[in-house]
C-alpha cells in the first residue's frame, strides 16, 4: 500500500449464537466446538422449549490489527461483527417405550400394527 508493506490481521475474539426461537442470545468468547460423548452438554448448548424449524444463527466479532513494513502490531479501533447464513434447526421430541410383547404371538400388542411390522 503506497510503497509500504502492510499486514492485517483479523481476531476473533466474541461469538453471539441465536438460537431462532426468540430466546436472548448467547454471547462467548469461546466459539464452541464438538461433542465428546452423546447427549454431553456443552458451553453452547440450548434446550429448545418447543418443537419446530428454527433459523440458528452466529455472529463472530473481530478486532483487528496492523503492521507497517514488518513493524509493531497497533491495534484498529472497535470491532467488525460478521453474521453467518442461518442454518435450519429441526427440533423434536421422541417418547421411548420398552416393548415386552411379542406382536407375532399378540398382534394386538403395543405398537403392533402397521406400520411397525410387515405381513
Amino acid at each position: 500500500m503506497l510503497g509500504q508493506q502492510v499486514a492485517i490481521q483479523a481476531i476473533p475474539v466474541q461469538w453471539t449464537f441465536t438460537y431462532g426461537d426468540g430466546t436472548a442470545p448467547l454471547v462467548s468468547t469461546t466459539p464452541g466446538g464438538p461433542q465428546r460423548e452423546f447427549n454431553q452438554e456443552t458451553t453452547t448448548s440450548h434446550a429448545y422449549q418447543q418443537t419446530g424449524t428454527f433459523p440458528v444463527t452466529v455472529a463472530t466479532a473481530y478486532r483487528g490489527q496492523f503492521s507497517v513494513n514488518g513493524g509493531p502490531w497497533i491495534a484498529i479501533p472497535g470491532t467488525a461483527s460478521v453474521p453467518s447464513t442461518p442454518v435450519e434447526a429441526d427440533i423434536w421430541r421422541s417418547e421411548a417405550k420398552n416393548v415386552a410383547e411379542d406382536c407375532h404371538q399378540n398382534p394386538d400388542g403395543w405398537a403392533c400394527a402397521n406400520p411397525f411390522i410387515e405381513d
